[in-house]
């Protein structure tokens, strides 16, 4: 004969292991996410600073030429 008490407390272990993993993954999709963002944003920056440079350049050399 099956106790059920048993089978009942199995599930519930069985139940309580997958909201764990649920969790871990839900966090490790987070941190991708953040990580992935970071990365945006510094190509955002390098870029942009790329952009000033040469602006900056183009600027100079412009303001060097005679406009006589």
């Amino acid at each position: 004969m099956i106790d059920t008490t048993d089978v009942h407390a199995t599930t519930a272990a069985v139940i309580i292991i997958t909201d764990v993993r649920v969790t871990i993954a839900a966090v490790a999709i987070i941190n991708e996410a953040n990580i992935m963002t970071a990365t945006v944003i510094q190509n955002m920056v390098i870029t942009i600073t790329s952009v000033n440079a040469k602006a900056e350049a183009s600027s100079q050399a412009f303001s060097q030429v005679d406009l006589e």
